[in-house]
């Protein structure tokens, strides 16, 4: 699993290696990809992830992403 910086930048954090914080992470997006999860529930999941990981990384990319 990959998070960019966003769409255009090489920069890359590599999780593969990280743990909790990358199960964590890979729980989250399963959530967030859930039939069963409703729209503002996406957007509160979207909002406090770029709120804890900052502006400069493509959160709506890294949850939408199938890898």
């Amino acid at each position: 699993m990959r998070i960019s910086k966003n769409k255009s930048s090489p920069f890359v954090i590599d999780l593969k290696d990280v743990g909790l914080p990358r199960q964590v992470l890979l729980l989250i997006k399963r959530v967030y990809n859930d039939p069963n999860t409703n729209r503002h529930t996406k957007d509160l999941i979207r909002f406090e992830l770029q709120k804890l990981l900052g502006r400069e990384f493509d959160i709506k990319g890294f949850l939408n992403n199938q890898d």
